[in-house]
């Protein structure tokens, strides 16, 4: 925790504690939240408070305040007036240095500590109903921008008084926002801007998304998307792989890549079976096929085929034995292996045509074919390597140049005489004496050699980029997943569980209707350490407060931890931490469901399991107390009764409860006696059922309520009786 100068600001409503207000009240607020650049730091009941000048100081932080404070306190005029209701609003407003940072393990909340935050709030109790009240520290910062009269809030306030401050009422604005403040400058550049920015919506006819994402963010959205295309279209592999060979410089990529099968795989071997069984069909349809021509075509055939349906076992394993689909799977994912495989079925195929052409070596013979077909041949060979994508390109080119060179050896050498009668019968004179047809043939497939180089250079390129594209995209999924698992902890942490799952998921806009909801039996714990005040100390020893505040970490970290004992779990529900005020529930989620038909015992059970909570408290108290020499006692009001719970704010969501029976126990609370838990009369008819023991304390006066009869939890407690089955 940081001590830093900050602004604080509270304000409460006096009169009407209704939920329903008060989330009217929080929306409003909100709005101008921004405008005056606060910071809200939590709801207690019907008070707001907020600082200014954080999370960045700024030297305007006591004007901006007192701007906001004024504008609240004329919106909840125009409420009381619109609503006819007697609503109002206390301002109070301090200036001084606090420490700030989340306490706790659980229901995770941003606050601030420090004697002036306590003075803040009771600016705020010394006030005036829809007035202004300031302390004479943040007098002294306003410049004179506010006319003020004396606010006399020692007269209402002991605090104030033992404090021995002047108070001051503002009375009006002598420089009206934004004059005064670090906002004066950018008004004036955005009364420039603003012409522009008009003409800009009034062209653009895009509509706002629902999730409330307006026309520039859905276009800046597009820009962003659009750029990101342009610099991949233009992308290479180079500085990840090797220029030559295309393998990747990161030798666990190339291994990965290396052993990936590729799903049209049968396809591609298949269409190389069916060029074999083509050429087959083709010298019976249109000449004589010798002997070995045809033996050497009929294994072919066979043994293509043979491939192409193991092939497909490792794809349709169902068709195919376990054992064997497994085994071809596995011999796809080992490239040496699948190099072999792959070899085989070309060399296959292109042994008919070598043994057909080693038949023929004069034009006279039976067995040959026309030259021409040769050469048609040997392409579809080529185009059946090249299609075999799962090959590399080094190896594809190797491949069609060993095909190459068999074909321009057996041209030029062995069938010579077969080319030059081809030459004789078809070619012209002219053109068969400068470029015959045998050094014609080899010249074209050499062409052809280059051009499905590149062609397959530029497909392995191709598929190298897609991998790593598709290896980063996972990366990225990844890292989505990963924050958006942080990103549910932090809110199951702010939000309890069962309200947290009404937000995951959604997109939500400024102006939907807030969560609400309503429970008819619900018990309230407040647990406090009275004595803690005494024991803060903001001298040099404590490092300003830090150290104390580390303690009063600690102890509410052990409290937190006892919410996971198997005992609490999903029946006691962390509301908030105020100071060193613990305040928790039962009965809030939905497994608790309040059903009149049923029992006491059954219908009230989580509320035995809140006063053993309490008990719990006040165990782990103990057990700090002995290991830090330290006399803290909790002092515990509990009560039960239906309340209001709800969420206010979308951008930064709060979690509260409402209602009468939350107000009795707070006061429960605050007028019992360290050390003890007191509750109200209706609440100790309903423990006496779990077989817990009581003393009577009489009548109490609470503030709005009048007298009331309170007890004391007596210990030691009796176990109760076990629950009847229902």
């Amino acid at each position: 925790m940081d001590a830093q100068q900050r602004e604080i600001f509270s304000a409460q409503r006096t009169t009407g504690t209704d939920y329903f207000c008060a989330i009217y009240k929080a929306h409003i607020l909100h709005s101008s939240l921004q405008k005056y650049h606060q910071l809200r730091i939590k709801i207690l009941g019907d008070c707001y408070y907020c600082i200014s000048g954080a999370p960045e100081p700024r030297v305007d932080h006591a004007v901006l305040c007192c701007h906001m404070g004024l504008a609240m306190v004329d919106a909840i005029r125009a409420v009381r007036e619109e609503t006819r209701s007697s609503v109002d609003m206390r301002v109070g407003i301090h200036t001084g240095s606090v420490l700030a940072g989340v306490m706790g393990q659980r229901q995770h909340a941003y606050d601030v500590y420090s004697k002036d935050t306590k003075l803040a709030n009771a600016m705020e109790s010394g006030g005036i109903p829809g007035r202004v009240h300031i302390s004479e520290t943040t007098y002294a910062c306003l410049n004179g921008e506010f006319e003020v009269v004396p606010g006399n809030g020692e007269l209402r306030n002991s605090e104030i008084k033992a404090s021995s401050i002047k108070t001051y009422i503002i009375e009006s604005v002598i420089k009206p926002y934004p004059e005064g403040t670090l906002d004066a400058d950018r008004s004036r550049l955005s009364v420039q801007n603003e012409q522009h920015a008009l003409s800009y919506r009034r062209g653009s006819q895009r509509p706002s998304g629902h999730n409330g994402v307006g026309v520039h963010g859905e276009a800046e959205f597009d820009d962003r998307l659009l750029q990101a295309l342009i610099a991949r279209e233009g992308a290479t592999i180079k500085g990840k792989a090797n220029y030559a060979t295309l393998s990747f410089l990161d030798p666990v990529l190339e291994t990965q890549f290396c052993a990936l099968r590729d799903k049209l795989g049968p396809a591609l071997i298949s269409a190389n079976c069916l060029v074999v069984i083509l050429s087959c069909i083709a010298h019976g349809i249109l000449w004589q096929l010798n002997i070995g021509t045809g033996v050497a075509y009929a294994a072919a055939v066979t043994i293509t085929f043979l491939i192409s349906c193991l092939a497909w076992a490792g794809v349709k394993s169902k068709a195919f034995h376990p054992s064997l689909v497994k085994f071809v799977q596995w011999t796809e994912t080992v490239p040496s292996l699948r190099l072999v495989w792959l070899s085989s079925i070309i060399l296959i195929a292109a042994v008919p045509e070598i043994a057909d052409r080693l038949a023929c070596t004069t034009s006279s013979d039976h067995a040959c074919d026309p030259p021409v077909f040769y050469l048609h041949l040997i392409t579809f060979l080529l185009l059946g390597v090249t299609i075999l994508v799962q090959l590399r390109h080094l190896h594809k080119v190797l491949m069609m140049t060993l095909l190459i060179t068999v074909h321009c050896l057996l041209t030029t050498l062995h069938q010579q005489l077969v080319f030059d009668s081809f030459d004789l019968d078809v070619i012209s004179d002219s053109f068969r004496n400068s470029f015959p047809t045998k050094y014609a043939s080899c010249v074209m497939l050499v062409v052809i050699l280059f051009a499905l180089f590149w062609l397959n250079r530029y497909t392995e390129v191709t598929s190298r980029l897609l991998f790593v594209w598709k290896k980063e995209s996972d990366a990225q999924k990844e890292q989505v997943g990963e924050l958006r698992r942080k990103n549910e902890e932090l809110v199951y942490n702010i939000l309890p569980r069962h309200v947290a799952k009404h937000f995951l998921g959604r997109n939500f806009t400024e102006n939907e209707e807030p969560y609400s909801e309503h429970h008819a039996g619900v018990g309230i714990m407040f647990a406090s350490m009275p004595n803690f005040a005494e024991f803060y100390s903001e001298e040099s020893v404590n490092k300003g407060g830090i150290e104390c505040l580390r303690f009063l970490n600690e102890i509410i970290s052990d409290y937190d931890q006892l919410l996971d004992d198997l005992r609490f779990q999903g029946s006691i529900t962390k509301i908030k931490t105020i100071g060193a005020t613990y305040m928790a529930a039962s009965g809030l989620t939905n497994t608790d469901i309040y059903d009149p038909s049923v029992s006491i015992r059954q219908r009230w059970r989580h509320l035995d399991q809140l006063v053993r909570f309490a008990l719990g408290l006040q165990e782990k108290l103990r057990a700090l107390n002995e290991q830090s020499f330290n006399n803290f006692e909790l002092r515990i009001g509990i009560n039960h009764g239906p309340i209001s719970a709800g969420v206010i704010g979308v951008r930064k969501p709060h979690y509260d409860i409402w209602g009468n029976a939350v107000n009795v126990a707070s006061r429960m609370e605050s007028t019992g006696k360290p050390g003890s838990i007191q509750v109200t009369e209706e609440c100790m008819h309903l423990l006496k059922e779990f077989g817990y023991i009581f003393q009577s304390r009489g009548e109490v006066e609470v503030k709005g309520k009048g007298k009331l009869q309170t007890y004391y939890l007596v210990e030691p407690y009796p176990e109760p009786p076990p629950l009847t089955p229902v």
